[in-house]
Order: C-alpha cells, then structure tokens, then sequence
C-alpha cells in the first residue's frame, strides 16, 4: 500500500470528500513502531477495495493530535463514506491489520473522540 501524507489543513476536505474506505494513521520520526507499521503497511495489498492509507505526522498536526485525543503513536483511524467509523488497534502484523480494518468497516460511523 502507498502511504499519502496528510497534514492538518487538508485532513478533514480529503476524508469528508473520500467515499471508499481511508486508513489514516498519525506517526512520528522517533516512533520505531511507527516505522514497522509503515513497512508491513507498505508491502501489504489493500484488504479492503479501494482502501487509501493516509499519514499524518503527529509533530506537525499538534491541534489534531489534541482534538482527536491521541496519547500513543501510531494511531490508526478508520474513515468511510465521508465519517469517521473507528479508531483501529491492530498488533503489527499484516494479518491483524487487514482483520481489525474489515471489521471496523463493517461496523456503523463513530462519534468522533
């Protein structure tokens, strides 16, 4: 999967205008699970169709980071059809990755955090 970076002025024009599934995930430079998330994300084939997979680097998107209440990195958000669905929490493996994002795409749009 190919990784688009996003940043905090374009984060929520590219989500609410994205129909197919997106994986947003919010790294950082010193994150070494960041870094092996980014590698098995990069040799996996989507799991879902049409799945885009977006980065966002969490020491430029500090409003975000807060508004969307994270506390570790990395942190996977799921969106589809313009909502927020989930905040996924997978082990990194490609195979939890793939399951945790066919179910939370199967599950119903979340209330923001």
């Amino acid at each position: 999967m190919q990784l688009s970076p996003l940043s905090a002025f374009d984060y929520y024009p590219v989500l609410d205008a994205r129909k197919p599934p997106a994986l947003v995930i919010f790294t950082g430079p010193a994150c070494g699970a960041c870094r092996r998330l980014k590698a098995i994300l990069s040799q996996m084939a989507p799991p879902l169709n049409d799945l885009a997979v977006f980065e966002v680097d969490a020491a430029n998107a500090a409003g975000l980071v807060e508004e969307l209440e994270i506390f570790h990195l990395p942190a996977l958000f799921l969106y589809a059809d313009g909502d927020y669905h989930a905040s996924v929490h997978p082990q990194l493996t490609a195979a939890s990755i793939a399951a945790a994002v066919t179910a939370a795409a199967a599950g119903p749009p979340q209330p923001l955090p």
